[in-house]
């Protein structure tokens, strides 16, 4: 029963963040179902794992945005979601 939850609490982890990605346009749609297998692979596997995981897709997705402004103009290849 308890490896039950832990890969049903993990689907549902993977795939909340990566809603969560997709819809703050930080992920493509290729990007959201790749981060929710991800999320899935790792959390399911152990706690710690996903909380590293978080912990990079939270911190990159912050930093992306820090200053996109001034990064923007710097480079005109640059694109969101992608």
């Amino acid at each position: 029963f308890g490896l039950v939850v832990q890969w049903l609490s993990a689907a549902a982890g993977g795939a909340a963040i990566a809603a969560w990605g997709y819809h703050k346009r930080s992920l493509s749609r290729s990007g959201a179902l790749a981060a929710a297998a991800v999320g899935l692979a790792t959390l399911g596997c152990s706690l710690r794992f996903g909380a590293v995981l978080l912990a990079f897709f939270f911190s990159s997705s912050k930093l992306t945005q820090y200053k996109e402004a001034i990064k923007e103009k710097l480079d005109d290849a640059s694109k969101k979601g992608g």
